[in-house]
């Protein structure tokens, strides 16, 4: 699913409960609307071109879950199987993998690039993966994928986690 918010508008539709959250004042700077990022020119046709900034983080190709840090100090898995995928939608794009999820993130990228403005700017936040020790290399892919996309890339900022440094959490 895709949450986005566009400037200038005030009327909520299909509001996630963390929005309810947000101070009076900055909501009526943004409508929040829900729905599937592969749709995002159909779902927001009415900015399209005029979007300062789009922030996206794609699906991590079914490796994201719930995390249970309790449970998996105490040996079971860190991420209960029910949580796993972001949704139990078969459709959902965390469920993709290899060409689909590659296909759906390209679908994601060319709506991105109908809603941005001339000069306008997508920052996509990932994280590689790693499942029975392989790695799952998603900068990379998104770094070919942004190129396909005819985006010019800016800067990669890659932000080391613990383990990475040889931290154990």
């Amino acid at each position: 699913d895709a949450v986005v918010a566009a400037p200038g508008i005030r009327h909520f539709t299909n509001v996630p409960a963390w929005a309810s959250s947000i101070p009076a004042g900055q909501a009526a700077l943004a409508e929040v609307r829900v729905g599937d990022a592969r749709q995002l020119p159909e779902l927001l046709q009415d900015v399209a071109g005029r979007v300062d900034l789009v922030v996206t983080s794609p699906p991590y190709a079914c490796d994201a879950g719930v995390i249970d840090k309790p449970a998996w100090r105490a040996g079971h898995p860190m991420c209960p199987r029910d949580t796993l995928n972001y949704s139990r939608d078969p459709a959902n794009l965390g469920h993709a993998h290899g060409k689909a999820w590659g296909s759906g993130v390209a679908q994601v990228l060319v709506g991105c690039s109908c809603l941005l403005r001339p000069g306008g700017l997508l920052a996509i936040v990932t994280k590689n993966t790693r499942r029975l020790g392989r790695l799952n290399d998603l900068a990379a892919a998104l770094e070919e994928a942004v190129a396909s996309a005819d985006f010019l890339p800016i800067v990669r900022c890659h932000v080391a986690s613990m383990t990475e440094v040889g931290v154990t959490p």
